[in-house]
């Protein structure tokens, strides 16, 4: 199920292309070297060579970034999470008014790019060159998650604690991955609930603080045993599940997700879902600032990326702008 999200026109000079690339993007082969001199000739191709190439993790934005600047990101949604982190991080964020973001696909699931309906790289890369000599840019505006806890500040769109990390760990260790890979860890964790088995199927007593409007006014607290902890500006988890229905028309909030219900009940909803439908009990509001408190740490991913942590803040950051 596809959303709509809202799309503007920019008035914007390209002066600078600069191209991202993660040489520690796993072992999916979508990354790898081949891959990338086949994208650079495409980018020769369509005439829109990058002034600049950023190799992450050997190096990071440490130059002043400019209004004028569109960043080529070559890898998945754990490759854009660390050119955001590495944006805040060096100050970019304050200092420049508007990031610009061209998502060229190159992950597994895809699943910011596949949500927003990013064009595929020779489309993208055609109209960037286009853009280029017209001067306006059709992009689409989502604001960024900010993510601190005890250990590291992190950024990204997708955030999801407790189940979505077992998931992923599992996800992640199979030979299969994609959309086939997924479907197959769903089927699995399913499987586990007859037998009450707990392999991906997680809760953890955790105490949940939700902001609704101005982030220093808590609007209610809950402590209880959760199932899965989110937020997001993108209405997907992945499989194009519309986990976060409130998400496509969040402004400078997020749409903050977390369920404690039964697990035969969510089993249930699962095929609601993908519509949207979420289960009563479930928290669903557009919020500004989410703290997670655990007695141990517990498991989180950003945009597909696992750490552990336990105190977390997540907060609603700046706007980036998606071109497409």
């Amino acid at each position: 199920m596809y959303h709509n999200y809202k799309k503007l026109k920019k008035k914007k000079k390209i002066s600078r292309l600069i191209l991202v690339y993660n040489k520690k993007a796993g072992n999916n082969s979508n990354y790898s070297p081949s891959k990338f001199i086949t994208l650079y000739r495409l980018l020769e191709d369509e005439k829109v060579l990058p002034d600049r190439v950023i190799f992450f993790p050997d190096q990071n934005v440490e130059f002043d970034v400019e209004d004028k600047d569109i960043f080529l990101v070559f890898g998945g949604d754990g490759t854009l999470s660390y050119l955001l982190t590495s944006l805040k991080k060096s100050g970019a964020m304050s200092k420049s008014s508007e990031i610009f973001l061209a998502h060229l696909r190159g992950g597994t699931m895809n699943t910011i790019a596949s949500s927003l309906r990013i064009p595929n790289p020779p489309q993208l890369l055609k109209k960037i060159h286009t853009y280029i000599s017209s001067e306006e840019i059709e992009v689409i505006p989502r604001n960024v998650l900010f993510i601190s806890t005890e250990k590291d500040f992190l950024a990204g769109i997708i955030f999801g604690a407790i189940t979505p990390y077992k998931f992923l760990q599992d996800y992640y260790s199979g030979k299969i991955q994609g959309p086939v890979g997924g479907v197959k860890t769903i089927i699995r964790a399913l499987s586990e609930i007859p037998k009450n088995q707990k392999n991906i199927l997680r809760f953890e007593r955790c105490k949940l603080k939700v902001y609704l409007s101005d982030g220093k006014t808590c609007d209610f607290e809950i402590e209880k045993d959760f199932f899965i902890i989110g937020a997001s500006t993108i209405h997907t988890f992945g499989l194009n599940f519309s986990n976060f229905p409130k998400a496509p028309y969040s402004h400078n909030n997020f749409n903050a997700l977390a369920y404690s219900g039964s697990l035969m009940k969510l089993g249930f909803f699962l095929p609601l879902i993908w519509f949207g439908v979420l289960p009563k009990e479930s928290l669903n509001e557009l919020a500004v600032k989410i703290d997670i408190e655990s007695e141990k740490e517990i498991g989180f991913t950003v945009d597909g990326d696992l750490y552990t942590a336990r105190k977390i803040s997540v907060s609603s950051g700046n706007h980036v702008f998606f071109i497409t």
